[in-house]
């Protein structure tokens, strides 16, 4: 599990929180019936990236994902 770096909760009990996992990127998610979210940020090639979807499908998340931080390590 990634070490939480702030732990931040609104009353009604939603989380605001960002985490660091081992290769030291910073990044925070969720998701909900019909809608995916997740900014990061990636410092091996100092760059960020937030996307929104309306979907539920974890493939297509993982797709996505994988498009963006190979675009960003490209675009060095």
């Amino acid at each position: 599990m990634p070490q939480k770096i702030t732990d931040y909760f609104i009353k009604d009990g939603y989380g605001l929180g960002i985490y660091t996992n081992a290769f030291n990127e910073f990044s925070h998610s969720g998701m909900t019936d019909g809608f995916l979210a997740e900014m990061k940020y990636l410092k091996e090639s100092n760059t960020s990236y937030v996307y929104l979807m309306n979907a539920s499908n974890e493939e297509q998340e993982k797709e996505l994902i994988s498009v963006i931080e190979e675009l960003s390590y490209l675009l060095q």
